[in-house]
């Protein structure tokens, strides 16, 4: 059984519904059943852009944007892809504005499987999102990848999906 709460009303359906008003509700979220029977209330989805520059190991600032989606506790951040930038040694490759806090982790979050370019080759490396909301690319367990001439950057566009507890 779903409940659905929108206006001061509550909608309770154990089949499939479309709920349609024509004007801008108050969505109070979608309450549903766990395995334990207890109730939970999915309340909030939000997407969101986050134009920003990209900057640390490259020659010059990447404006880019990552793509941030949270629906309820579970962050999905999808990071761009920039590969033209030439240094002679990486270190991190770092988000220069830090994302909206309603999309932070209480404590930082990293990936040790992170495609990464260095010297024009793809190699394993990390990417991390910080409490603090700063995201960077570094090497695998967050060492710095140095002597990397060539292009640097990531290879292709990465998701990177974490929960808010």
């Amino acid at each position: 059984m779903v409940a659905i709460s929108v206006f001061a009303n509550t909608i309770t359906t154990s089949t499939p519904q479309d709920v349609q008003t024509t004007a801008t509700p108050a969505f109070a979220g979608i309450t549903l059943a766990t395995t334990g029977g207890t109730a939970s209330t999915l309340n909030y989805y939000k997407e969101y852009s986050h134009s920003c520059t990209w900057s640390g190991a490259l020659v010059t600032t990447a404006a880019q944007t990552s793509r941030i989606v949270r629906v309820g506790k579970c962050v999905t951040i999808q990071t761009p892809q920039f590969a033209t930038f030439t240094s002679t040694s990486l270190a991190r490759i770092v988000m220069d504005t830090a994302i909206p806090t309603r999309f932070r982790p209480a404590n930082d979050v990293c990936y040790n499987s992170a495609w990464i370019l260095v010297a024009s080759t793809n190699i394993n490396g990390s990417f991390t999102v910080a409490a603090n909301g700063a995201c960077y690319f570094g090497g695998q367990f967050g060492a710095t990848v140095s002597s990397a001439s060539g292009n640097n950057g990531t290879g292709s566009r990465q998701c990177f999906t974490y929960y808010l507890f």
